[in-house]
C-alpha cells in the first residue's frame, strides 16, 4: 500500500516538474531566436553614393541632331535636380535666370556667374531673386562634363543652353567677343577669359570652354494643383502627401493584424 502511494506521489511530482519546464520554455525565447529578430531589425547598410554622371559636351558636336539630343540630356538633368526656392515661391516670383559656366578640360566647372535675369515682376523682393540665383548656382556647381577632346582650332565658343526647352536655334554658336557686347545690359560683372593650354606643336591644345545655361522658374498660380505640368522642375508629389499615404498604410496594416488575432 505504501509502495503504491509513494509511486503515485513521485508520478505527480514528475508531472509537475515537466509542466513547469515546458512553461518556462514557452515564455523564455531561445538565444537563437533573439539573434534572428535582432538581425532583422537592423537596417541594411546604405549603398555608397555613386559618382555624378558625366554629361556630354553638346556644344562641341557639329551635327545639329546629335547636338540637340545631347542638349536634351543636359536639360533633363537640370529639371531633375533644380527645386523651386521657398522664398521665390512665397513671393510668387518666377522668370528665367542665365548663368555662365567655365568648364575645364577635365570636365569640372571652375566658375559660375549670373549674367542675366528675366523676371516675372518689375520690383521683386531681393531675397527671392537671390534664392533663384542660388538654386541655379547650386546645381551648376555639381555639373560634371566629359573630358574635352583635343582640338586643332583655337577659336573659343560660348553656347546658350536652356534647361526648359532646347532647339537647334537656341544652340547656335556665338563668338565670344560678340556675346560680351550683347550682354552689357546685365547688372552683373562678366569677366570672359580665353584660357588655353598651349602645349607644343605636336600635341593639340586643350581649351577652357565657356557655356551659358539658363533655367525658367514658373511659379504656381493660385487654385492650381501641384502637378508636373505646372511644376516642370518637381519630379514627385509634395512631402505631406507622401507622409499621409504612409500613415494610412500603417493603420490598415494594424487593423488586419488585430482581425487575425
Amino acid at each position: 500500500m505504501y509502495r503504491w502511494l509513494a509511486c503515485f506521489i513521485l508520478f505527480v511530482l514528475g508531472m509537475g516538474l515537466a509542466c513547469e519546464a515546458s512553461a518556462q520554455r514557452r515564455t523564455t525565447p531561445s538565444p537563437r531566436g533573439k539573434t534572428a529578430k535582432t538581425a532583422q531589425a537592423v537596417p541594411p547598410p546604405a549603398a555608397p553614393a555613386g559618382m555624378m554622371p558625366l554629361l556630354p559636351r553638346f556644344w562641341q558636336l557639329t551635327d545639329s541632331a546629335e547636338r540637340t539630343d545631347a542638349a536634351e540630356v543636359f536639360t533633363q538633368y537640370l529639371r531633375h535636380f533644380i527645386s523651386y526656392p521657398t522664398l521665390a515661391l512665397q513671393a510668387g516670383l518666377g522668370g528665367t535666370i542665365y548663368a555662365r559656366l567655365t568648364v575645364q578640360p577635365d570636365g569640372r566647372v571652375s566658375g559660375i556667374s549670373i549674367t542675366r535675369r528675366d523676371l516675372s515682376t518689375n520690383s521683386p523682393p531681393i531675397k527671392a531673386v537671390m534664392a533663384l540665383d542660388a538654386e541655379l548656382q547650386r546645381v551648376a556647381w555639381k555639373l560634371r562634363f566629359k573630358p574635352a577632346q583635343p582640338r586643332t582650332d583655337s577659336t573659343s565658343r560660348t553656347i546658350i543652353a536652356s534647361s526648359t526647352s532646347v532647339s537647334a536655334d537656341s544652340l547656335e554658336n556665338i563668338d565670344i567677343t560678340d556675346s560680351a557686347t550683347a550682354s552689357t545690359d546685365s547688372t552683373d560683372v562678366m569677366d570672359i577669359t580665353d584660357v588655353t593650354d598651349e602645349g607644343d606643336a605636336a600635341q593639340p591644345k586643350l581649351e577652357v570652354d565657356t557655356v551659358t545655361i539658363y533655367h525658367r522658374f514658373v511659379p504656381l498660380k493660385e487654385g492650381q494643383g501641384s502637378s508636373s505640368k505646372h511644376y516642370p522642375n518637381h519630379a514627385g508629389p509634395p512631402p505631406k502627401y507622401e507622409a499621409k499615404a504612409t500613415r494610412s498604410i500603417i493603420i490598415s496594416g494594424r487593423g488586419i493584424i488585430t482581425a487575425l488575432l
